[in-house]
């Protein structure tokens, strides 16, 4: 998986139930490690994850946001 198609797979904004307004963000990107999370007005994250590569970090988010009732 590329990371343009790590970007298409999960949604781009989300409304978190008290920080509100979040965009995925990529905070990592390196050979071995990459990361990201949902970014808030205020600066606080959620969602944050890190894995070996897009496909793991795909998987962790996926999960999270099913979890948390974002997506189905």
């Amino acid at each position: 998986m590329t990371k343009l198609d790590f970007l298409s797979s999960l949604p781009d904004i989300i409304e978190h139930k008290s920080r509100g307004y979040g965009e995925l963000e990529i905070v990592q990107d390196d050979p071995t490690t990459k990361g990201a999370c949902y970014r808030h007005l205020d600066n606080t994250t959620s969602g944050s994850n890190f894995a070996a590569d897009w496909v793991q970090l795909q998987k962790k988010l996926s999960k999270y946001l099913k979890e948390a009732g974002y997506t189905q």
